[in-house]
């Protein structure tokens, strides 16, 4: 069986960083362990839709974080290259391992991303009472 997080943290010890690109061509290799998560027949599929399959990969692996709770977040962080650059190419990196200034930009984001939800959904009770369970 394969561990999904365990092909991409060792692909990003490789690499220092996780990119679609890099894990597509981790996966390339039909002998790659990561091979069969992803569709390889060109009819039904191109490239742009197997590195949508290796965001999508990325994304599913958790990091357990204990402190007053014990909670799981995203191990990968989908941040700029540049962080103090928002539209530099994309890259994932490793919420631990986060410089200060692309943890900032996370911050930033996770402002927007509350904005928008806010924004969104604001006129439900329903909401408010998710939002005060904490």
């Amino acid at each position: 069986m394969i561990i999904i997080s365990e092909v991409l943290e060792e692909t990003y010890k490789r690499h220092g960083r996780l990119t679609p690109q890099i894990v597509l061509d981790e996966a390339t290799p039909e002998d790659a362990p990561l091979h069969s998560r992803f569709e390889w027949d060109d009819q039904k599929a191109g490239d742009a839709y197997r590195l949508d399959q290796a965001r999508s990969l990325i994304r599913t692996v958790k990091l357990r974080v204990i402190a007053d709770e014990v909670y799981d977040i995203r191990k990968y962080v989908c941040i700029p290259a540049k962080a103090d650059d928002p539209l530099a190419p994309r890259s994932y990196v490793a919420a631990d391992e986060m410089t200060p200034s692309e943890r900032e930009f996370a911050m930033r984001q996770m402002e927007v991303d509350w904005r928008t939800l806010r924004r969104r959904w604001s006129r439900y009770d329903e909401f408010w009472r998710l939002v005060a369970q904490k």
